[in-house]
């Protein structure tokens, strides 16, 4: 069955970024070498979306639908809010602990002594702070 996170690129585009912290992130000149990771890694990305949509700019269904699909993408929180769903369900079917192992896997605060609320409380800043900036502050 075909299944978005397969072909999800935002994952993809992290494992490069992960490769490059653990090639580039030791010795001498770490900050250099991060600074031209990032740079490379944005200018690959802006210059292969520039390239994919110039393309496709005289089809306008196909233009249209892959800008949506860079949008899809480059907001990218659908991990996120279907990981964020299974905190509650959880909560309520297993208890504290299933909830608090769950939780951890999509924040980074320590869950270990996190009580009902405070585990609901935390899925929702979550959310609101992948909203803020996985949304909001890339459209605008």
């Amino acid at each position: 069955m075909f299944s978005l996170r397969a072909c999800e690129p935002v994952r993809a585009f992290g494992r490069l970024i992960r490769f490059g912290d653990l090639q580039l992130n030791r010795g001498t000149y770490r900050k250099l070498k991060g600074v031209v990771l990032t740079v490379t890694l944005v200018f690959v990305v802006w210059s292969g979306f520039g390239f994919l949509l110039k393309s496709v700019s005289g089809y306008p269904v196909l233009f249209y639908a892959l800008s949506s699909a860079f949008v899809f993408y480059g907001i990218a929180n659908h991990s996120l809010f279907k990981e964020s769903l299974k905190v509650i369900p959880k909560l309520k079917r297993e208890g504290l602990e299933a909830a608090r192992k769950q939780l951890s896997t999509i924040v980074g605060r320590d869950t270990a002594n996190l009580s009902g609320n405070e585990i609901r409380t935390a899925v929702l800043e979550t959310q609101a702070e992948n909203l803020s900036d996985g949304v909001i502050a890339p459209l605008f």
